[in-house]
């Protein structure tokens, strides 16, 4: 169908265009949710739970299902939302449910060990509590850990504060400070004195570890990672090391102080006595001049985690991707040279990015971001731009920044200076492009100062930031149920949608996410032909359930023959609008020409008759095969083909709604690849044949469906056949039948009688007196010893039957005449069905039962004449039937599957039957309907059996 250019709903019966088409559409609605709508929920509370509790209890109420580690979505009782997204994880879940995350350390004790653990973290982080060398480990709970022990003497026990565990003189002049982080461990050296430096431990500082399913390698940048063995990527990671002494005012051990500049240090692997270690490049600090004691030499381990970052001018090409080669912060605005430690000027921008993908779709109301401003070079406010950018990835840099989409707000602030000006959160409105945020999963923030060359506008954030966001959820968007009789082309949603009704209905699916709470929902809908205009529309329809409904609409008009756009709109009780749905179909009302029928060289064609031929060399029913070419002779190519082939003029209509390579009553279906030209390989069926053609196309129009057309048809003759006496498979009779004489006529059918039972010859004076079975319905039945046909192959079937009771009821079938097959069941037979009706049945060999029914029962204690036919070759079961109720012909087409083989067991007659058998036949091959009326007067007053 190809895209098309959106159209905007046109005004509907005098309403304007529907405000807020343009909000991003939300996702195809497929049908109604399934599930409960609240009452008796258990486990996690969903947004549409929430939502209705928030509504019924006017209280806010938090959505379960929703939290995530760094997410918190609130449900708010006017049907709006607020979701809280971390950069850093804020909580994580226990077996107790969601608990806030603190870094704080406590005394705990693993595999008989006592040691130090964070209070809850979602990273598994153990400190030691001294006398061992065992430093710390990092478990990320996915099965991946990386240890790490002092390669000197054991640690002696640690004071502990807060988040910090303190080893004092680990070495003369050094302490070591472990600092439990969210999402890893920071190991800082703390060495006092320039001679404390000098000690060749520390000059060739190295630290043992062991990686548990993880391998440790270098990184080119300097640092060390651990990737998984079992996921092949890196699961946790030591970026280059950072280091600063006490040139700043607010030094600590986790703070470099003033400005925040680290200076980096290369981390490499070493080993020593069969163990890997992490060697630190201690010589690219120690060498170098007018250092500060103490320094603070920093390498940390972390799992890797959110993203953000910083560029720098001073270092264009360098990534500080989640915080490596830094002090974990974000810097934002100009530090000259003479403030920085590096003696560089650094112009700096920070960013921020968000994973949103639950917010994609939703209808935005407020959007703010919150960071924490944790230093600033003066407490002069300077303003801070807020930007909307592209996404960032390891490979940003300076020379390599995503593009902006939008300034989104400017505060001016100065926070984190002294105790006049103290540290604290900052908020910047995202709302002016909230429009463009709620069509997209991540968000990227970027922090830059208003003066990029202002000394006073330096600042640090700290990295761990947050999104708040107020929405509404929009209805789905509409789906397509259906057009009235329309159908696919080719594959669904790849081909076109086409119809063949000039005044269809329409039917859509439509819902809210919210479910019932999300409601009333009203729909408009609206048609437009192929040159984007205006045809006709109607809303709102409605209301309808937000749980989800199937609102139907039919046009006011007929639509002419072409291509159409059908566009659809629902907006919930709040004024929030879905997206707008854009299907395009296709009006199709003319039938395809009726199909041109050319006969193979083999047949003849009559030239005073076009469409009549006979068989060269004259042929046989039943033998033979005849690939009819059929060729589309319209404009159009067509969707395929169906014929019947019969022994009579064929049928005048067929069925609608077509499917390619089917078969369906009579008829055979079949599909050309090119549109234009099949195929048709037909077997005599009697004398004379009949093939009765009618092209279809994709919308389901058939040809010659008017009485004013008549189908395409080819008539073709072969040589009468040579009649041949029959072998008679005598039967014995069980005790619960008999052999009883029956009078009949010259032409061997029965005298009319309101008797099935016993000798009826003697109303009839000087008639011929012929062998008949007496059934009274019991279990056992009359049984030659021999097989009659192979049921694989065409065999034919007839017989006289006078049933007493023709339609038992129930399930009860009665047997008339039956091959047994070689599995020990039937293999083809002639029953009544339990409602009476004649019919043939034939099994495949998947045991299928295939059948050909008249539509009429029997009359009790009447004669009728049965001729049947199973004709492999044209995959057709046909039955006759001749009585003082009715008399017709009746066709089935077979599937091509094998069906099941009879070459050992015998023929079965009257089983479960009440009435009279007379004359039985049972033969291999296609009998021709003056072949079976012959068949009858071989029959003697002495045949007891029957004939094949």
């Amino acid at each position: 169908m190809g895209s098309r250019s959106s159209v905007l709903l046109r005004a509907l019966s005098g309403l304007s265009v529907v405000a807020g088409l343009l909000a991003a559409p939300g996702p195809a609605w497929a049908g109604p949710p399934p599930g409960s709508t609240g009452a008796g929920i258990t486990g996690p509370v969903t947004e549409n739970v929430a939502t209705t509790q928030a509504a019924q209890n006017k209280t806010d109420v938090v959505v379960d299902a929703l939290t995530t580690p760094t997410e918190q979505t609130v449900a708010h009782p006017d049907g709006t939302f607020t979701r809280t997204v971390n950069a850093e994880p804020a909580r994580m879940q226990t077996a107790t449910g969601w608990q806030d995350i603190s870094t704080d350390l406590v005394q705990a004790t693993v595999n008989g060990q006592p040691v130090l653990k964070p209070r809850m973290t979602p990273v598994d982080v153990t400190l030691a509590r001294g006398g061992s060398t065992q430093m710390a480990s990092v478990d990320d709970k996915r099965g991946h850990v990386v240890k790490q022990s002092w390669p000197f003497d054991p640690l002696p026990e640690p004071v502990v504060s807060g988040n910090t565990a303190t080893y004092a003189s680990v070495l003369p002049g050094v302490d070591l400070i472990q600092v439990s982080h969210k999402t890893g461990v920071s190991q800082v050296l703390k060495i006092a004195t320039a001679e404390a430096a000098k000690d060749p431990r520390v000059v060739q500082m190295r630290i043992f570890l062991d990686a548990q399913n993880a391998t440790v390698t270098a990184e080119p940048g300097g640092g060390l990672s651990a990737t998984g063995t079992d996921t092949g990527k890196a699961e946790m990671r030591t970026a280059m090391g950072q280091w600063w002494d006490s040139s700043q005012s607010g030094v600590s051990a986790s703070d470099p102080g003033g400005p925040g500049i680290t200076r980096p240090f290369s981390l490499s692997l070493g080993s020593e006595n069969g163990k890997q270690t992490q060697v630190l490049g201690m010589s690219e600090i120690l060498s170098l001049p007018n250092l500060r004691y103490p320094l603070f030499v920093d390498p940390d381990w972390s799992t890797v985690r959110a993203s953000y970052l910083y560029v720098d001018s001073a270092y264009p090409g360098t990534p500080y991707w989640n915080g490596q080669y830094t002090d974990s912060t974000v810097h934002v605005g100009y530090l000259p040279s003479y403030w920085a430690p590096d003696g560089v000027s650094h112009t700096t921008r920070g960013y921020y990015q968000f994973d949103t993908t639950p917010m994609s779709g939703k209808i935005i109301l407020a959007a703010v971001m919150n960071a924490t401003e944790t230093w600033s070079s003066s407490c002069t406010a300077t303003p801070v731009d807020a930007w909307v950018t592209g996404g960032i990835s390891p490979g940003t840099t300076w020379n390599a920044q995503p593009g902006l989409v939008a300034k989104t707000d400017s505060r001016t602030v100065a926070k984190g200076y002294s105790s006049a000006c103290p540290a604290g959160t900052v908020g910047f409105d995202l709302s002016s492009i909230k429009s463009t945020l709620q069509t997209v999963s991540q968000w990227t923030v970027s922090l830059r100062a208003g003066n990029e060359g202002d000394p006073l506008g330096w600042k640090r954030f700290n990295n761990d930031a947050s999104i708040i966001v107020t929405y509404d959820t929009p209805p789905y968007t509409p789906g397509l149920w259906t057009i009235d009789n329309a159908r696919w082309t080719g594959a669904p949603f790849a081909s076109t949608y086409v119809t063949r009704m000039d005044h269809p209905i329409y039917t859509l699916t439509v819902g809210d996410p919210d479910g019932a709470a999300g409601g009333p929902i009203n729909v408009w809908m609206s048609v437009f032909d192929s040159n984007n205009q205006y045809v006709f529309g109607a809303g709102p329809l409605g209301p309808i359930p937000g749980s989800g409904g199937y609102p139907s609409w039919q046009g006011p008009t007929k639509l002419n023959d072409g291509v159409y756009q059908l566009q659809a709109q629902a907006q919930d009780d709040k004024g929030v609008n879905s997206g707008v749905m854009q299907f395009f179909f296709e009006v199709k009302t003319t039938a395809p020409d009726a199909p041109l029928i050319t006969p193979p060289d083999t047949i003849k064609t009559n030239p005073s008759l076009p469409g009549y031929g006979t068989v060269n060399g004259g042929g046989a029913a039943g033998a033979g095969s005849y690939a009819f070419s059929l060729n589309e002779q319209g404009t159009y190519p067509v969707r395929g083909f169906v014929y019947s082939v019969t022994n009579a003029p064929g049928p005048t209509s067929v069925p609608v709604n077509l499917s390619c390579d089917t078969r369906v009553k009579e008829y055979v279906v079949v599909c050309p690849a090119d549109g234009r030209t099949a195929t048709a390989t037909v077997t005599p069926v009697d004398t004379s044949t009949v093939l009765t053609v009618w092209a279809f196309d994709y919308a389901g129009n058939v040809s010659a469906q008017t009485a004013s057309k008549t189908p395409a048809s080819y008539h073709f003759d072969v040589a009468p056949p040579a009649y041949t006496a029959l072998t008679p498979l005598p039967i014995a009779a069980p005790s619960q039948g008999s052999w009883v004489p029956v009078a009949v006529q010259s032409n061997g059918t029965p005298y009319a009688t309101n008797s099935c039972q016993g000798d009826t010859s003697s109303g009839y004076p000087g008639s011929a007196k012929f062998n008949a079975l007496q059934l009274n319905g019991a279990p056992g039945q009359f049984g030659t010893t021999t097989t009659a046909v192979d049921t694989s192959k065409s065999f034919s079937v007839s017989g006289w039957f006078c049933p007493t009771n023709p339609a038992p009821g129930g399930s009860t079938i009665q047997s008339l005449i039956a091959q047994i097959a070689d599995t020990g069941v039937p293999g083809g037979a002639v029953r009544l069905s339990s409602g009476g009706l004649p019919e043939l049945d034939t099994w495949t060999t998947g045991n299928a039962l295939e059948q050909v029914q008249t539509p009429t029962a029997q009359t009790p204690n009447q004669w009728f004449f049965v001729s049947a036919v199973y004709d492999q070759l044209n995959q057709q079961l046909r039955i006759n039937v001749n009585s003082a109720s009715f008399t017709g012909n009746w066709t089935t087409a077979t599937s091509p599957q094998t069906h099941l083989s009879a070459t050992t067991q015998p023929v079965r007659l009257g089983e479960g039957f009440t009435g009279q058998i007379l004359n039985p036949v049972m033969t291999q091959g296609v009998l021709t309907k003056d072949q079976f009326h012959g068949i009858q007067a071989q029959f003697t007053a002495t045949t007891q059996g029957v004939l094949k």
